[in-house]
């Protein structure tokens, strides 16, 4: 709370300007979302791939969430570390020994690209 009110309010601040401040607070952080979510209407987001997955993804997951699915999609490049990433063909399912689809809830890169060297390219 004091980094969202230290611009308008500080601890000698009388309680009657308390509320006029208070005011104007709530209007500053209304007009900050209100042209943010201007912009996020306004803008286009660029599909990178023609995996028709990341066409999906843009569809399902948020702006926010959509970012870090794309960024993982250009990821495909050799990791210190391995995986092991389990499909089963009949279900189209994978998983990964990282988890990190459970937690966070988007593919990551070491799922994404088995599905492309598979030959799905739709989520």
């Amino acid at each position: 709370m004091n980094k969202y009110f230290k611009d308008f309010l500080n601890s000698s601040t009388l309680m009657s300007k308390f509320v006029i401040q208070y005011d104007k607070t709530l209007n500053s952080r209304y007009n900050k979302e209100r042209e943010k979510n201007f912009k996020i209407m306004n803008s286009k987001t660029i599909l990178k791939t023609l995996y028709s997955m990341e066409k999906e993804a843009l569809e399902a997951y948020t702006r926010k969430i959509f970012r870090k699915f794309q960024d993982e999609m250009h990821k495909f490049v050799k990791e210190e570390l391995e995986y092991i990433v389990t499909f089963i063909r009949s279900s189209t399912t994978t998983t990964c020994s990282c988890h990190m689809f459970e937690f966070l809830g988007i593919m990551y890169r070491h799922e994404l690209i088995i599905l492309i060297k598979k030959g799905l390219h739709s989520l």
